[in-house]
């Protein structure tokens, strides 16, 4: 969601792609890594699986933001 969101919302301002896949990717990976910190000082439960899935994540609505962008637009 993150990553659709940031890669839209570039794409207002810039037409280069590379701008827009490191605002979406960017966005989400500063969301993850924010909720983790979240966690570890909130007393939750902060683990390098949920970043590496946070990255994950952010890799594929990166990716599906720039097929549908690059395809249907």
């Amino acid at each position: 969601m993150f990553a659709g969101d940031g890669y839209a919302g570039a794409s207002v301002f810039s037409k280069r792609e590379t701008t827009r896949l490191g605002t979406g990717a960017g966005l989400a990976l500063a969301a993850g890594a924010a909720k983790e910190v979240y966690d570890r000082y909130a007393g939750g439960d902060a683990s390098m699986r949920d970043l590496t899935w946070d990255a994950v994540g952010a890799a594929t609505g990166t990716m599906l933001s720039w097929l549908v962008d690059r395809y249907l637009f």
